[in-house]
């Protein structure tokens, strides 16, 4: 695999940082799985960031960002369970705005995530709540 990986250019500012600051840290989470990085183009103009990775490991974690120009973002981690429609060992999703947080503490809580798979079943998603900044009624919202 490629020491770099280029990355999509936003119009978006907001946008164009947080690849930015997946691009600085690119490198440290590819060693730790398979990551893309997309963008898309929905109605009105609108952009979103589409985060994609997949680790390597024997836990088999996968995590999933999109983040829109208007600040809101969605993240779903899971693991599916062994064999052909098996179902999930866990599956969470949150949402959140992130107006209020820098692109790297994005990338941070991005990261801190790919640890989900180790932990508990009873604390995968109060952890994830608190890394991603989230209280639990917006996350089941």
């Amino acid at each position: 695999m490629a020491a770099t990986m280029t990355h999509p250019k936003f119009d978006a500012p907001a946008l164009a940082n947080l690849v930015a600051a997946f691009a600085r840290r690119g490198k440290a989470i590819r060693y730790h799985g398979r990551l893309s990085v997309s963008r898309e183009v929905e109605e009105h103009s609108t952009e979103r960031l589409n985060i994609d990775y997949a680790s390597i490991g024997p836990v088999g974690t996968r995590l999933l960002l999109s983040a829109w120009a208007t600040g809101d973002w969605w993240f779903l981690t899971c693991q599916p369970r062994a064999g052909r429609n098996a179902g999930w060992l866990f599956k969470h999703e949150l949402r959140g705005e992130s107006a209020h947080r820098l692109a790297d503490a994005l990338v941070k809580s991005f990261e801190d995530s790919m640890l989900v798979g180790y932990w508990s079943e009873g604390e995968q998603l109060t952890k994830l709540q608190e890394i991603w900044q989230v209280s639990p009624r917006s996350a089941e919202a």
